[in-house]
């Protein structure tokens, strides 16, 4: 399980937490961490959807979570991250089958 309190590391710059044997759901806290620029989360057993409230990451170049059991779409909220002046470079996530991913939105889909 990923704790929420994870939310409260505002100067956080990289999150990865890639290959470890964490399950539950992403905690939307993450949305508080201001300062977080990569959210690697590879290879795990998450299982939910992926918070909206991650579009609040106004410095994030990556986000990548997949190859977990994540379902649902990724939101307006995300994908706006993706755009001017925002510095999203890197969406990966499991769009083939499991997530929605709006066209532009994603740039890497497994």
């Amino acid at each position: 399980q990923i704790p929420s309190e994870l939310g409260l590391l505002s100067k956080l710059q990289v999150l990865d937490l890639s290959r470890q044997p964490l399950t539950g759901t992403l905690p939307r806290e993450l949305g508080n961490m201001t300062s977080i620029e990569h959210i690697t989360m590879i290879e795990n057993g998450l299982r939910g959807t992926i918070p909206s409230e991650l579009g609040r990451c106004a410095n994030l170049k990556s986000l990548e979570l997949f190859q977990n059991n994540l379902r649902g779409e990724v939101s307006d909220s995300i994908c706006d991250l993706r755009a001017d002046p925002y510095s999203l470079e890197v969406l990966a996530v499991d769009c083939v089958n499991e997530v929605s991913c709006p066209p532009g939105c994603c740039t890497f889909c497994f």
